[in-house]
C-alpha cells in the first residue's frame, strides 16, 4: 500500500487551502406555497367576481439589503480564497508540467502570478469596491434593494439573455446593467413588483455567491488570455538583471507592462478586462435563472452541475459522445411472435407507438441512441437513429433487408435473449459506475474516469461485432434455438440469455484496454484517485476540513440531534478503508472462474460501492466551508464513512473468527491423533524417537489451538 500524508498532520506547506469546487448548483424554482383553495362563485350570485389572493412586499423587505450585503462579504471573501488557491495550484501543475516548451511555459507563469497578486493584494478592496477589479455584481443588489424592478431582454457579447430583472434610470447605479453595457443593447419590457419571499430571497441570493465561489476558476482564468513573452503586440518582455544588478534588486527579474493589440497597458487593467465580461455573463446566467415566485418560465431547466469527484479537479475534457454519423447501420430484426407477417403487415406495425414489440436491433451497447424503422420495402428497410438526449439529432439509413432469413421464430427468440442478455450486462455495468441507458459521462465528474468507461464502452462495441464474437454468438443461437421446444419457452430462453452474458463477459475479460484487462482499468483509475487525493486534496484543503469538523461539532450537531463526536480521524480511516477497497477491486478483476455472470454481479457491487465511498469523500473534503445548505450532506457522507469502516472491522472479525475456528478443528484432530498413537503406541512410548514425534504432535496441536482461540477473541 503507498505511502501517503494523513490529512491531520499534513498540510502547511502552502497557505492557501481551498480549491475549486464544482458542485451541485440548485435551479431555484421558488419556494411559494400554494394558495388557500377560494371558495367558487355562488351561481345565485352572477354579479361576484372570484376573489384573487392578495400579493404583498414582504413585511422584512426593507431587511434584505442589509442581509445580502453580509453575505456579499462573506460570499466575496470565500470566492476570492478560493480563486488564489485555483490559481496557485494551476501554478503548481504548470511548474510539473515537463511537456511544454518553455516560452508558453514562462507566459503562463507570469500570468498567473500577475493573477496571484491581483487577488491578494487587492483582497479586502474586491470586497468593498468590487466594481473597481471587473465584478460589476447587479443580479443581487436589484432583487435586494428594489420593490418595483424592470424586466428586460439584455444582449452582451453576442449572447442574449431574456427576462432579466434591473434597476431604472431613478435606482442606484449598482442595480443597472447600463452602467456596463449600452443602452441600445438592453430592451425594456415591463415593470414588476418584487414579491419574493424572504425565505427565496436568502436562497437565491446564497446561491449566487456559493455558486460564484464554484466557478470562480474559469471566470478568473483562461488559457487563451495569457499574454506572451516577447509578443510586440500582444505580450511582454523580460529584463534580467545584469552583471551589477543596476536599476534593479540583484537577481530580480523585471516583468514589462503588457501590450494588448499593440497598444500598452497595466496588468491590473488587461486583468480587470478579463474578468468583467466572464463575471457579467455568470451574473446575467443567474439572473435569467431566477423566476418569480408569480412566473413560471417554461423554458427547459439546465442540468445541475455535478461537483467533480476530487475537489479542485473539474472537468476540462469537451463531452465524449459517439457519432451518429459512425453508428453501424444495423439491420432490423424481427420478434418471434410477428416473424410470418408480411411486408405491408409489418408496415401497419411501423406506425404503432411501440414498434419495441415487434422490431429490434443488435444494438444492446450503445443505449443512447435509439434505432426505429421507418419503412420496409421487398428487400430494403429505411432506418433511423436517434439521439435519446438530442432527438433533434438524428441520422437515416437504408439497409439491406432479407425477411426470408427471419422466419425462424426459434431462433429469433434466442436472438433477441442474446441482445437482451448483453444489454443488461452493459446496463448494470453503467449503473454501477454512476450511469445509466442515456450514457450521459459528465456525469461521471472526472476526466480519467470519464476517458476510462468511455474507452472500456468502446472496448464492448467492439467486442459484440467482431468476427470471432459473431462466430460464437452464432453458433450458440443455433444451439440454443434446437434445445427451444416452443417460442414460449421461458426456461430455455432464459438459459440462452444467461449463456449470452457468459459469452459476451468472457470475450470482455480475455480483451485488453491499455495494455491491462479490461475489467482491471477501473481499478487503476480510483487508484490515481486516491492518489490525487492524499498528494492534493488533503494537502490543500487540510483547514477547511477540520473547520467543517469544528462547526459540525458545535454547531450543527445539536440540529441533527446526534453526539458531537466527527473526528477528521474517521475520514483518514476512510481513505485506508477506500485504498483497501480498490486493491480488492483489482484482484476481482483479475480473478478466473467459468461462473462469468456470478463474477459480474459481484464485480459490479464492488465497483458501485467504491464509487459511492469516493462520493462520500468528495463532500467530506472539499474546499468549501459546511453551511446551512450543506450540512446535512455532509453528516450523510460522514455516516457512510463510519458504516463503511465499520463494515470492515466486522468483516475482518468475521474472516479472523472463522480462521480461528479452522485453525481450532486442526488442533483437535491433530490432539484426536496424538491422544490415539499414544493408545495404539504406549509400549514404545519410550523410545526417544517416537516421544520426540508425539511431542511435536502435541506441540503442534497447542499452538493451533492457542492461536485459534486468539484469532476468535480479537
Amino acid at each position: 500500500m503507498s505511502k501517503k500524508p494523513k490529512l491531520l498532520f499534513s498540510l502547511g506547506l502552502i497557505s492557501s487551502t481551498l480549491l475549486p469546487l464544482i458542485s451541485t448548483s440548485t435551479r431555484l424554482d421558488g419556494d411559494a406555497k400554494p394558495s388557500t383553495p377560494v371558495e367558487p362563485n355562488d351561481p345565485s350570485k352572477p354579479g361576484d367576481k372570484p376573489v384573487q389572493p392578495t400579493k404583498t412586499i414582504d413585511p422584512k423587505f426593507d431587511t434584505f439589503a442589509q442581509e445580502h450585503q453580509k453575505i456579499l462579504e462573506s460570499g466575496l471573501k470565500s470566492a476570492i480564497t478560493v480563486a488564489i488557491s485555483f490559481l496557485k495550484n494551476e501554478m503548481a501543475k504548470l511548474d510539473a508540467d515537463k511537456k511544454i516548451d518553455y516560452g508558453t511555459k514562462i507566459s503562463k507563469k507570469v500570468y498567473l502570478s500577475k493573477l496571484i497578486n491581483y487577488f491578494t493584494k487587492y483582497q479586502e478592496q474586491i470586497i468593498k469596491e468590487h466594481d473597481k477589479y471587473g465584478f460589476n455584481i447587479t443580479f443581487p443588489y436589484a432583487l435586494s434593494a428594489l420593490k418595483k424592478f424592470q424586466r428586460g431582454n439584455i444582449e452582451f457579447n453576442n449572447k442574449k439573455y431574456s427576462n432579466v430583472l434591473y434597476g431604472t434610470e431613478k435606482d442606484n447605479a449598482k442595480t443597472r446593467y447600463d452602467r456596463i453595457i449600452k443602452k441600445e443593447l438592453i430592451s425594456n419590457l415591463n415593470q414588476e413588483d418584487n414579491f419574493i419571499s424572504e425565505k427565496r430571497f436568502k436562497d437565491t441570493i446564497q446561491n449566487y455567491y456559493t455558486s460564484l465561489a464554484q466557478e470562480i476558476g474559469k471566470i478568473i482564468y483562461s488559457e487563451k488570455h495569457f499574454l506572451k513573452v516577447d509578443d510586440p503586440d500582444n505580450g511582454f518582455h523580460l529584463k534580467f538583471p545584469d552583471k551589477k544588478g543596476n536599476n534593479q534588486e540583484e537577481g530580480k527579474i523585471e516583468i514589462s507592462a503588457p501590450k494588448v493589440n499593440g497598444k500598452a497597458t497595466t496588468w491590473d487593467d488587461y486583468i480587470k478586462s478579463k474578468i468583467l465580461p466572464r463575471f457579467l455573463e455568470f451574473d446575467l446566467i443567474k439572473n435569467q435563472e431566477y423566476k418569480d415566485e408569480e412566473q413560471k418560465q417554461k423554458s427547459p431547466k439546465k442540468p445541475p452541475l455535478i461537483p467533480p469527484l476530487v475537489p479542485g479537479k473539474p472537468i476540462l475534457a469537451p463531452p465524449v459522445k459517439a457519432d451518429v454519423e459512425a453508428l453501424p447501420s444495423l439491420e432490423p430484426q424481427i420478434r418471434a411472435e410477428y416473424v410470418n407477417k408480411s411486408i405491408s403487415e409489418l408496415n401497419n406495425l411501423i406506425n404503432s407507438a411501440n414498434q419495441d414489440k415487434f422490431f429490434f436491433f443488435n444494438n444492446p451497447v450503445n443505449t443512447r441512441y435509439v434505432y426505429k424503422v421507418v419503412s420496409i420495402e421487398q428487400s430494403l428497410a429505411k432506418v433511423s437513429i436517434e439521439d435519446i438526449n438530442q432527438p433533434s439529432i438524428k441520422r437515416i439509413y437504408t439497409v439491406n433487408f432479407d425477411i426470408s432469413k427471419q422466419r425462424d421464430a426459434k431462433k429469433q427468440l434466442i436472438r433477441y435473449n442474446h441482445v437482451q442478455g448483453i444489454r443488461e450486462v452493459v446496463i448494470q455495468f453503467y449503473n454501477a459506475v454512476g450511469l445509466d441507458e442515456k450514457l450521459l459521462y459528465q456525469n461521471l465528474a472526472n476526466d480519467n474516469l470519464i476517458n476510462t468507461v468511455f474507452g472500456m464502452v468502446d472496448q464492448f462495441v467492439k467486442t459484440i461485432y467482431s468476427d470471432n464474437y459473431v462466430l460464437h454468438q452464432e453458433e450458440d443461437i443455433r444451439y440454443w434455438s434446437d434445445k427451444l421446444t416452443t417460442i414460449n419457452d421461458k426456461k430455455t430462453a432464459n438459459l440462452a440469455k444467461n449463456s449470452a452474458k457468459n459469452l459476451f463477459l468472457t470475450a470482455v475479460a480475455t480483451s485488453t484496454f491499455n495494455t491491462q484487462p479490461t475489467w482491471s482499468a477501473l481499478a487503476q483509475v480510483f487508484d490515481s484517485l486516491i492518489n490525487e487525493y492524499t498528494q492534493d486534496v488533503f494537502r490543500l484543503n487540510n483547514k477547511t476540513i477540520k473547520s467543517n469538523i469544528d462547526v459540525m461539532n458545535k454547531q450543527y450537531a445539536s440540529k441533527l440531534k446526534v453526539k458531537p463526536d466527527y473526528k477528521v480521524e474517521t475520514i483518514d480511516e476512510f481513505v485506508d478503508q477506500i485504498q483497501k477497497d480498490v486493491y480488492r477491486l483489482r484482484a476481482l478483476a483479475n480473478y478466473e472462474t467459468l461462473n462469468m455472470v456470478s463474477w459480474f454481479n459481484k464485480y459490479t457491487a464492488k465497483l458501485e460501492y467504491i464509487k459511492n465511498e469516493f462520493l462520500a469523500l468528495r463532500d467530506l473534503s472539499n474546499n468549501l466551508a459546511v453551511n446551512e445548505q450543506t450540512y446535512q450532506k455532509f453528516h450523510e457522507a460522514y455516516l457512510f464513512a463510519q458504516k463503511s469502516i465499520d463494515k470492515n472491522k466486522a468483516d475482518v472479525k468475521h474472516a479472523r473468527f472463522n480462521i480461528g475456528i479452522t485453525l481450532l478443528v486442526v488442533a483437535s484432530i491433530v490432539h484426536l491423533l496424538f491422544i490415539a498413537l499414544m493408545v495404539i503406541n504406549y509400549k514404545t512410548f519410550k523410545q526417544r524417537k517416537i516421544r520426540s514425534l508425539y511431542i511435536l504432535f502435541l506441540a503442534i496441536s497447542i499452538i493451533f489451538f492457542i492461536a485459534g482461540i486468539n484469532l476468535m477473541l480479537l
